[in-house]
């Protein structure tokens, strides 16, 4: 069980960094294209930047309602 959560956490540590590749690419994309003035490709990095970032975000705050729901934290606060 220790080898497969093991195998499984360089897994995933190999997925993220193909997904920064691609990440990568993209700004590079926006960088390249010399229609575009240094405000708007700014603009299009920071608008790439959050869509990479919400998911994650939105699963954290998913991961910190269920640990306190499951962790009756409330029902200790109670008298």
């Amino acid at each position: 069980m220790d080898t497969y959560r093991h195998l499984r956490e360089h897994g995933n540590s190999a997925f993220i960094f193909l997904l920064e590749l691609g990440l990568t690419a993209l700004v590079y994309c926006v960088i390249a294209n010399s229609e575009r003035s240094a405000p708007e490709q700014l603009g299009m990095i920071a608008v790439l930047l959050a869509i990479w970032a919400v998911p994650s975000v939105l699963v954290h705050l998913i991961a910190q309602h269920l640990e306190r729901r499951f962790s009756h934290y409330d029902r200790r606060l109670e008298p």
